[in-house]
């Protein structure tokens, strides 16, 4: 686990607007602390608990991977993409037999590789902490990590509430980097389209 940088640099920048299966909830900093942020959560829903228990998996052999893979090259790279197929079809089978969670209404968030804003009907104290699930459209490709909150602001009866994230976990900062980047390409392709 790392952490979040503490200065500001480009990847700041780049930051987008998406819809998508999003929730949160605030915790302490002893949760932040002692608490895995795969335990943060209560899954109620069967296909969450299994993308849950596939990720704790994931994160028990990145290890091991790892060392193979500086082993062999070859035999590390035929695993992760083995790994990454099994990923794909586990969520196909299990966002697609669930409805529950097809059926939850997306929210919009702003987001960049450091952090996180949306909205809510709640405020926040500054530097307090929060567990945050994205779960990305179409593929439920699902990030977790914890967050401190750096700004709440009123806006009528809503707060706008940005928070950086404190601790996150590379295979989850990567999963975000990658919607980032997909996010910039289709909105660049648009713009060309039209111009055209």
């Amino acid at each position: 686990m790392d952490s979040a940088p503490t200065s500001r640099d480009k990847r700041d920048t780049f930051r987008i607007d998406e819809d998508l299966h999003f929730e949160f909830r605030p915790v302490t900093s002893s949760d932040v602390e002692h608490t895995l942020i795969s335990e943060a959560f209560e899954d109620n829903d069967d296909s969450l608990r299994l993308i849950n228990q596939l990720s704790r998996l994931d994160k028990d052999a990145s290890q091991s991977l790892k060392i193979l893979t500086d082993k062999n090259r070859l035999l590390g790279d035929y695993l992760n993409t083995l790994n990454a197929k099994i990923d794909t079809l586990a969520r196909h089978i299990a966002f697609n037999s669930e409805q529950s969670l097809r059926n939850r209404p997306k929210t919009r968030i702003s987001l960049s590789e450091d952090g996180i804003g949306f909205i809510c009907n709640r405020s926040f104290y500054k530097d307090s902490f929060l567990a945050v699930r994205l779960i990305f459209l179409p593929n439920y490709a699902m990030a977790e990590a914890y967050a401190q909150v750096v700004r709440c602001v009123q806006k009528e009866d809503k707060y706008q509430v940005a928070a950086r994230f404190h601790q996150i976990y590379d295979k989850d900062r990567q999963i975000i980097s990658r919607q980032v980047l997909k996010a910039q390409v289709r909105d660049r392709r648009k713009k060309q389209d039209s111009t055209v």
